[in-house]
């Protein structure tokens, strides 16, 4: 922690009125003359490098202001020093600081990063290349296996771009322009710059979180802020997460791929801009400490090298730390909705389920569940804690799971001599929330009216934090908690609640209203609200109709720009206006306070400010902690809305407020993938959709997709159309053949899953991260499960066909047939896709371990024998793994990996050395591509025959073995 986080534990931060005045060495250090920010950065020049150390791991330099400072938006720090460390062969760390270090940078006990004993530069996948005695310095990162500048911040690289992207910008008091009409290196108190030249077209992904036209980021034209929020899904806008790591794709003149990533280690607000040859970023605070991952890896035969962008995110994802491994319950199907007001109503849900006979692995319930919207404490006349237990007791009873909702803030208690809420007066008596600069309680307004924000930076806060999840669990015997508004969301402007009378604002009104909005195709004042896809035998769809469709949370780009202000004036070299600060990030909500806790407010770990976009992560490490409190030997399962770099190491997450639209259904694929890049992989979005109302085709779309999906859950928001997947026919019919293929499928989902949660690979792929090419690099309408599952949703209404690509050499399979898809392969192909059907194929050369009988829930599923499903490729060879443990012990778990491998007519299944016995046996073995009946088929080294059946049409033999024990090695040949 550096001098000025010590020493803001006991001096209030600055603000707008009362600015903090500390200087590098702790003392107040007026300037010259008062500043006002330039608001300009064409008149900064940049540092020099002086005083410079090179060693076979790095460099070690100082830099100072060339001449007089910009003062661009905040007061220039003259003096900067570079640090480069070439930590492991695959990552390089450069990192550009104020030498006084009293810019905020995170500290360890966050982000551990990892300790390395650094290596010689010649072992390095990079080579670092800096200008030293000439005005401006930059540096350059070198590509060694291809000689490419992976980044590279000479300002002669990289074009210049005098105009801005919007014509609302074209008005002199716009601050925060987009134009780009000089690339100097920046480093103020509050406001950072620095740009690297990209290729044109470059093809960038990560960046996030958002939503956006594709999953490949627009080089063109994107503006992308860094600021949690608590918004409704908008398009090209700051979300729920702070991901500033991005994986970049390049082909060479012979269409060879080569990735690498780049990671900012940042916390403060921030935009990162693409322009055509250019990524720049603009930072309101800390600074410039950049990790460059080569994705580089040794060759699995020895040979050389190998790069992937799966190898990109590897490296990074075991640099914020390695993901938390779901339990194998939590792969199951969710269903929850905003509007269960009552154990009846959550318990109808339940029945309904189960007499529809569609799988229900774990019943949810939002914020309807709590005592006037508060945590922990059950509503007594619609969740009396009897009746709620005895719900929750019959689930487990039918080996069924339970979470409910948990919100960030805490409602204040009422002083009126009778209202007793323990979270919040324990907190208050043991300093466990986040101040006001005078020192008073921080009180904002959430869903309880007036409420207290926990300060997790706080050490304290932890077990005051797990006492009250014990406390709960005495109450409700639930399974897993629900984490959301922990961006943190606050209904007012700053802290509202001090000096009122608290007893004057409850909770909001949140009773039900009738809501708008309809899926594209669907118009209601033609059909009526039932969303049915036809209405006395005719069809509802209506071609081309947006009359009901709104999403009424587009963020205009004119609404984030904010005019410079004439009252900014800096009297100290560290005064900082932490409201308003110079440079106006474009935030959707436009200024920083708004929906969320002030940037003045006070924790342990100083100014909001600097700390705000950090919050909902560290709510998710206290929480997760609390949950291995109660059960330290399971793993936690924790869904959370706001995350940051390494929250995969304590959370899974859902991908937010989502609209019921096709448009959004498709979104979700990008969510879902830009959450592997993140070391996130259980993720999923609201399935049918959360604002808004779906209807019949659409739910029904959605819920086969979302069958292939990490987390699946149906979600949405109270007084739409109920949406559960009995609700209409033919979705209860889609939604019992994808939950079948699913809990089929698990055993390969979960390897795939654990191998993500071991070495960051990621379980789900964008279909260019298995098959590189510049065709495949705007694909994100279709998607991969593991290496060998492709799945190509409808994602638009009234169609019965789909079109999709199918990479490399054939046949893809069918998953529920084996039938082989007769397409020509790399070429975009029309295919059928029947309603309450979806197209998911199997890879060629592929095995897949899954179980032979999928029942209701994943424990019956798991009673189940298992089949192997060997793909032959058109060599007649194939190959596979599956990670099998207990499915619910914490890390690290006895395990077994099993290997399958085919060729030459004979498939071997070895086990791996873990101490995990595999109970299940394997009943039947089907082979496809065989192209002719054989005359034997051989299980083990016996000379006995083994049954078998042969399907020509297909060519499938199916062997059913009776000693199929995955624990010894096993044979089958056939001739």
């Amino acid at each position: 922690m550096t001098l000025r986080h010590l020493l803001a534990a006991l001096v209030p931060l600055a603000s707008l009125a009362s600015p903090l005045t500390l200087s590098r060495d702790g003392l107040d250090v007026s300037l010259a003359s008062p500043i006002t920010p330039s608001y300009t950065v064409v008149d900064c020049i940049g540092y020099t490098v002086n005083s410079v150390q090179e060693t076979d791991s790095g460099v070690q330099a100082q830099l100072q202001l060339a001449g007089t400072a910009c003062n661009a938006f905040g007061v220039t720090i003259p003096n900067l020093t570079l640090s480069v460390t070439y930590e492991t062969s695959s990552r390089l760390h450069v990192h550009i600081y104020d030498t006084a270090q009293q810019q905020y940078q995170l500290p360890q006990s966050v982000l551990l990063r990892p300790s390395t004993s650094s290596i010689t530069a010649s072992q390095s996948d990079f080579i670092f290349h800096y200008t030293n005695g000439s005005t401006p310095f930059a540096f350059w990162v070198e590509k060694r296996s291809t000689g490419a500048i992976v980044f590279d911040t000479r300002p002669a690289n990289i074009p210049v771009y005098p105009e801005p992207l919007f014509a609302y910008e074209n008005n002199a008091s716009v601050t925060n322009t987009t134009a780009m009409p000089a690339h100097p290196l920046v480093f103020s108190n509050q406001y950072l710059q620095l740009s690297s030249a990209l290729p044109e077209n470059a093809n960038i992904y990560g960046l996030g979180e958002y939503i956006s036209g594709n999953f490949r980021r627009d080089p063109n034209s994107t503006v992308q802020p860094f600021f949690t929020l608590d918004i409704g899904d908008p398009l090209d806008s700051n979300l729920y997460g702070y991901h500033p790591i991005y994986v970049e794709t390049r082909f060479d003149n012979a269409g060879n791929a080569d990735s690498h990533g780049v990671f900012l280690l940042q916390t403060s607000g921030m935009d990162i801009l693409l322009r055509p040859g250019v990524v720049q970023y603009r930072a309101i605070g800390g600074t410039f400490d950049f990790y460059f991952f080569s994705g580089d890896s040794a060759s699995a035969t020895g040979a050389g090298t190998t790069n992937s962008p799966l190898s990109v995110v590897e490296q990074y994802v075991q640099f914020v730390g390695l993901p938390q491994m779901p339990p194998l319950w939590g792969f199951g199907y969710h269903q929850c909705r905003w509007g269960y007001n009552n154990v009846s109503d959550t318990q109808f849900v339940i029945d309904s389920m189960r007499a529809a006979n569609i799988p229900l692995e774990t019943q949810w319930n939002d914020i309807d569940w709590m005592d006037a919207y508060r945590d922990f404490i059950p509503a007594p006349n619609r969740f009396a804690p009897s009746e709620y237990e005895a719900m929750v007791q019959d689930l487990h009873d039918n080996h069924q799971h339970y979470i409910p909702i948990i919100d960030g803030a805490i409602g204040v208690q009422i002083p009126n001599g009778t209202d007793v809420y323990d979270p919040w007066t324990s907190g208050t008596e043991q300093g466990i929330f986040i101040h006001n600069e005078d020192g008073s309680q921080y009180i904002g307004q959430v869903w309880p009216g007036y409420t207290s924000f926990p300060d997790w930076y706080n050490n304290q806060s932890q077990a005051w934090w797990s006492d009250a999840f014990r406390n709960f669990s005495q109450i409700i015997s639930f399974d897993g908690i629900w984490e959301d508004m922990n961006e943190p969301s606050s209904f007012c402007v700053g802290s509202c609640g001090t000096g009122q009378n608290w007893s004057t604002l409850g909770a909001p009104d949140t009773s039900p209203t009738i809501v708008t909005g309809w899926p594209e195709g669907y118009d209601y004042t033609l059909y009526g609200t039932s969303g049915n896809m036809t209405v006395n035998g005719s069809s509802t769809y209506v071609p081309d109709s947006t009359t009901n469709f709104k999403r009424s949370v587009d963020v205009a780009p004119a609404s984030r720009s904010l005019a410079k202000r004439d009252d900014i004036l800096y009297q100290n070299v560290s005064q900082r206006f932490l409201e308003t600060p110079p440079y106006a990030i474009h935030n959707a909500k436009g200024p920083l306070d708004v929906q969320t806790v002030a940037m003045n407010a006070t924790t342990a770990f100083g100014a909001f400010y600097d700390v705000k976009n950090i919050w909902g992560h560290m709510s998710e490490v206290r929480t997760h902690t609390a949950l291995l409190s109660l059960a330290p030997d399971n793993r936690p399962f924790l869904v959370a809305r706001s995350t940051y770099a390494g929250s995969g190491k304590y959370t899974h997450h859902w991908l937010g407020d989502n609209y019921s639209t096709w448009r959004y259904m498709a979104y979700s694929i990008q969510g879902i993938l830009q959450f592997q890049i993140f070391g996130i992989p259980m993720v999923g979005a609201d399935t049918c959709g959360f604002n808004q109302n779906t209807d019949e085709e659409l739910c029904n779309r959605w819920m086969m997709m979302s069958a292939f999906t990490p987390f699946f859950r149906n979600h949405n928001t109270r007084g739409a159309l109920p949406q559960e997947p009995f609700r209409w026919d033919s979705v209860a019919d889609a939604s019992r053949r994808a939950a079948a293929a699913r809990y089929s499928i698990l055993p390969y989902f979960y390897t795939y899953m654990a191998q993500a949660s071991i070495t960051g690979t990621p379980a789900m792929r964008a279909v260019f991260w298995e098959f590189p090419s510049p065709d495949q690099m705007l694909n994100d309408r279709q998607f991969m499960v593991g290496p060998s599952l492709l799945v190509t949703p409808v994602l638009e209404p009234n169609v019965t066909s789909v079109k999709g690509t199918f990479p490399g050499d054939g046949p893809w399979r069918d998953l529920w047939t084996h039938a082989p898809l007769n397409v020509t392969p790399n070429v975009n192909t029309s295919i059928a896709a029947p309603l309450s059907q979806i197209n998911v194929h199997i890879r060629p050369g592929s095995v897949i371990l899954q179980y032979a009988e999928p029942a209701y829930t994943i424990y019956e599923t798991q009673q189940s024998q298992y089949d192997i499903v060997v793909a032959l490729d058109n060599n007649g060879t194939a190959s596979g793994t599956a990670y099998i443990d207990d499915g619910e012990s914490q890390w690290p778990t006895p395990s077994k990996t099993i290997t399958f491998t085919a060729g030459q007519g004979q498939l071997t299944i070895t086990p791996g050395s873990g101490a995990y016995h595999i109970p299940n046996t394997v009943g039947l073995v089907s082979i496809l591509g065989v192209p002719n009946r054989p005359q034997t088929l051989v299980h083990g080294g016996s000379s006995n025959s083994t049954a078998f059946t042969y399907e020509p049409a297909i060519q499938r033999l199916n062997a059913t073995l009776t000693d199929g024990d995955l624990n010894s090695v096993l044979t089958l040949s056939w001739a």
